[in-house]
């Protein structure tokens, strides 16, 4: 008599990484100023102030500073990108209600399927309004969009005892799946 011993095995082994879809925008390069309109700034001594001691401007709007060259108060804006490349801070120095920056920036859509973007803004002073206009926000992949930031710093002139204002603003890009018709 003998005795037998068999096995048998089958069976297929599959392993991978699949992905199926990645949605991604960001700010592409620091945003650049395209222009500003500040406020005509008067001669600070005694007789421009008035009765509440806060200094006082006319109401013309000109495309240049018109502060002497050896004035320290010089209104000033600058924007960097933030940590990975979702959102723009931008801080305004020395600025006076009335003044206007406009500061130019582009998304690009760096996923692989459509999106729409979104964007909230925020500063630090409720003098500040901040208005949006982007050319499109709806991309498809490796699309690019361009945008404009319009900064006006508002207020009571009566409000204003010094000349040296800062505020700090920021806009954050969000986005979320868009399906194309």
């Amino acid at each position: 008599m003998g005795v037998g011993i068999a096995s048998f095995q089958s069976g297929i082994g599959i392993s991978g990484t699949i992905t199926i879809a990645e949605a991604n925008a960001q700010f592409v390069n620091n945003p650049s100023l395209t222009d500003k309109h500040l406020t005509e700034r008067v001669q600070e001594d005694d007789e421009d102030k008035n009765d509440s001691g806060a200094m006082q401007y006319d109401e013309t709007v000109s495309t240049e500073d018109t502060s002497s060259d050896d004035d320290n108060n010089k209104p000033s804006l600058s924007a960097v990108l933030g940590a990975c490349s979702k959102n723009i801070d931008v801080t305004v120095e020395d600025a006076y209600p009335g003044d206007v920056y406009k500061l130019h920036y582009q998304v690009e859509n760096t996923g692989s399927i459509p999106i729409e973007l979104n964007f909230s803004d925020e500063s630090d002073e409720q003098n500040i309004n901040i208005d949006n206009n982007v050319e499109d926000n709806k991309l498809n992949p490796q699309e690019m969009t361009t945008g404009e930031l319009e900064i006006t710093v508002s207020g009571s002139k009566e409000d204003l005892t010094s000349g040296t204002e800062e505020y700090g603003i920021s806009v954050e890009l969000s986005y979320e799946q868009w399906n194309a018709d």
